[in-house]
């Protein structure tokens, strides 16, 4: 049975760093796009638009910290077989 892509540790690594770059373009809209007629809609709007970033980069961070992970586990366990 094949397994899917984002199930290998290299899958998880490129899932981590497409969230990073999703969550970079999420900051900088909240920063130079969003716009309001006042200073407190302003900073309401950019507080939502950078929460949903704050989130996709702590979910980013993690998928990227468990490919890593078993990028180097299956790496290590490699070598000692040698």
């Amino acid at each position: 049975m094949k397994t899917t892509w984002y199930k290998t540790p290299m899958g998880q690594i490129r899932l981590g760093v497409l969230g990073f770059i999703l969550s970079t373009v999420l900051a900088l809209i909240a920063e130079f796009w969003v716009a309001a007629p006042d200073a407190s809609t302003l900073y309401y709007r950019q507080s939502q638009v950078l929460g949903a970033a704050l989130v996709v980069f702590i979910i980013s961070f993690s998928i990227f910290g468990v490919g890593l992970w078993y990028f180097f586990k299956a790496r290590i366990s490699m070598d000692r077989d040698k």
